[in-house]
């Protein structure tokens, strides 16, 4: 089996612990497949402005530290025609989380800054017009971080799945087969979530899903789709 998952750790869990329980699978980040599909050529993202822009790209913990997925992230940054890649101090190995983990997503901060406003300022003296994320939880605390630092009008907090997107990158799929019904089923799950009124704050895990599965969906058995802030 293979399993495509948006969480990083989910990925972590899946590919490193489940084997302890006999749960053996290839399991590939959605960055990684989508980094796949644009250097194979069958996923060409098109200049969506005239001018370039800049995007600074957050390392994930669970992607980075953790299971050493740097590279595929910055090459899918790097294949936008109209992007400028730019790097934090600290990235990579050196990385600062997000501040997400430890389950202080949830927590109340009585002493001191809170993580994710630490490393939003470190991502905002970069410059950019995009802070690029690969993680449902880094886009949960660097958007707070963003709104915090009142630059939500100036800057966006995109997975990098909409980057794609947005630029109107796409795959025709000639054979679906059964797994035209797991896209409708991603597409009308997409459009219960519009219905009841969750637009804002974190619809973007489902689209990204629902793009991976259109994308690739000839190689994908199981999907992972993780809500938060609902």
């Amino acid at each position: 089996k293979k399993i495509v998952t948006h969480c990083p750790h989910c990925l972590n869990t899946l590919k490193n612990e489940y084997a302890q329980f006999g749960g053996n699978y290839e399991v590939i980040h959605h960055s990684e497949l989508l980094s796949k599909l644009v250097s194979e050529g069958k996923l060409v993202p098109k200049a969506q402005k005239e001018q370039s822009e800049k995007v600074v790209y957050h390392d994930s913990c669970y992607l980075g530290r953790y299971n050493e997925i740097y590279d595929p992230q910055r090459d899918i940054i790097d294949a936008l025609p109209d992007v400028e890649r730019v790097e934090t101090k600290r990235n990579k190995q050196i990385g600062l989380c997000c501040g997400a983990g430890g389950g202080q997503m949830w927590m109340e901060m009585n002493i001191g800054q809170r993580m994710n406003n630490v490393r939003t300022e470190e991502l905002l003296e970069t410059e950019p017009k995009v802070i690029a994320v690969a993680c449902n939880f880094c886009m949960t605390m660097i958007d707070d971080g963003v709104k915090a630092k009142d630059k939500a009008d100036d800057v966006q907090v995109l997975d990098l799945a909409e980057l794609l997107a947005q630029r109107g990158a796409s795959v025709v799929i000639a054979e679906l087969g059964e797994l035209t019904l797991r896209i409708e089923l991603a597409n009308a799950l997409w459009g219960v979530y519009q219905m009841i009124g969750k637009l804002e704050p974190r619809v973007y895990v489902l689209r990204a899903c629902t793009y991976v599965l259109h994308l690739h969906a000839g190689e994908i058995d199981i999907i992972d789709c993780c809500f938060v802030d609902v």
